[in-house]
């Protein structure tokens, strides 16, 4: 099929394009929701059912794949709903908060919401949730999480094209390192990628309450 490559025309084709990280095979939203107990905002967290085939028995927030035509937003709200079993409009989105951009080649956005229950009331589905628990945020802001530096290696195949590149197999690729978060709070290990945003969302919400505002960290 040939096409015409008139500037108008691509112009055109391009307009409404929504940009995703290079190489993403796999997107997934999840909630940081706040809930209050005893006047106190908490964290909430679940325990993920031993019954399922990823993650089973890890602590995570509540979430999971964006379907096709899904917001990451919308996906937020309602892996939410069918995990706590609770009604959409108990969900008040409070913001976009960072989002990860994994080594597997996936993106995990997060969204920080109210959540307009009393967390004892709620009857969360029993085939996702093993069980939910929830952290005061102010914990937090008090404590650090333990952060692991894991160096990663790069194993290229067999007939990769080193004559193809400068200084062939003496090319000064990147060396990466992963950093594993992890926090302990009673019983619970907050750990991984879920800790990761935990720390994130901590970091942002810190630096707000003490006036830093600029969007781009430095």
């Amino acid at each position: 099929m040939e096409h015409n490559l008139s500037m108008s025309t691509i112009k055109t084709a391009l307009e409404g394009f929504i940009s995703l990280p290079v190489g993403v095979n796999r997107r997934y939203s999840v909630l940081i929701p706040m809930v209050e107990v005893d006047g106190e905002v908490c964290l909430l967290y679940e325990v993920r059912s031993d019954t399922l085939r990823s993650q089973p028995g890890e602590v995570s927030f509540p979430g999971g794949r964006i379907e096709a035509g899904e917001t990451p937003r919308d996906a937020a709200v309602r892996e939410t709903v069918e995990e706590l079993l609770v009604a959409p409009e108990d969900v008040a989105i409070v913001m976009e908060s960072d989002f990860l951009v994994t080594r597997a080649r996936t993106v995990v956005y997060s969204f920080c919401g109210e959540l307009k229950r009393d967390p004892r009331t709620i009857d969360f589905s029993t085939d996702e949730v093993k069980e939910i628990f929830w952290v005061p945020v102010r914990y937090f802001l008090e404590h650090e999480p333990k952060i692991y530096h894991v160096a990663m290696h790069m194993e290229n195949p067999s007939d990769f094209p080193y004559e193809l590149i400068p200084n062939g197999k003496d090319y000064n690729f990147m060396k990466a390192t992963d950093d594993i978060h992890f926090y302990t709070y009673n019983d619970h290990v907050i750990w991984g990628f879920t800790a990761q945003i935990t720390y994130a969302f901590a970091v942002a919400l810190k630096r707000r309450l003490d006036g830093y505002r600029p969007r781009i960290d430095g």
